[in-house]
């Protein structure tokens, strides 16, 4: 601890009250600097309701459902994969890993349950995801979506499903009641 003061010592008594000054200004830019990103940061979720209500407004359904009552919901991104990694394994799929990443918004006034979505293929064959073969032990940047999840109202909820399917087939995202409309997933 000594030797470091000894350090410290030599280097401002070399410096001039100029050069001190000219250190001091710039380490202070930096500090501001630093509480300017992290502010920055800070503001971030009104931005991304901003962009949520956006998506939702360009892209959704609204489903009016006397079991499932108002919802809004629309596709943010979607991908392929060949993997999943999980912190214990690598997930290998019978098919292919679809991953389609959603927003939902509860339009009610009370809390719902997050509603079931299928995948129906240009053949009226119907999927299921498959969220249940992970759990939480996904270690990449794919948060599930979980439908025992509780919606409060004017909420909105990000999240994904992944379902195992043929890669070269047309996919519609639709809800489980039989009255609800698809969105195509291109």
């Amino acid at each position: 601890m000594i030797h470091l003061y000894n350090i410290i010592e030599r280097i401002f008594s070399i410096l001039d009250d100029n050069k001190l000054i000219t250190i001091v200004i710039i380490f202070l830019g930096i500090i501001i600097i630093i509480f300017g990103i992290a502010a920055y940061y800070m503001l971030q979720p009104s931005r991304i309701s901003q962009n949520l209500d956006k998506i939702l407004s360009e892209n959704s359904i609204t489903l009016d459902d006397t079991y499932y009552e108002r919802i809004s919901y629309a596709v943010v991104n979607h991908e392929w994969r060949e993997i999943i990694n999980t912190r214990l394994e690598r997930k290998k799929p019978d098919s292919k890993f679809f991953i389609i990443r959603i927003v939902i918004k509860n339009i009610n006034n009370e809390p719902i349950k997050i509603p079931t979505f299928y995948l129906i293929d240009e053949y009226n064959n119907k999927y299921i995801h498959c969220n249940d073969r992970f759990d939480s032990s996904i270690s990449e940047q794919i948060e599930l979506l979980n439908e025992d999840y509780k919606l409060n109202p004017n909420v909105y909820r990000v999240g994904c499903l992944i379902f195992d399917v043929p890669s070269n087939n047309k996919y519609y995202l639709i809800l489980s009641t039989s009255k609800s409309e698809k969105i195509l997933i291109e």
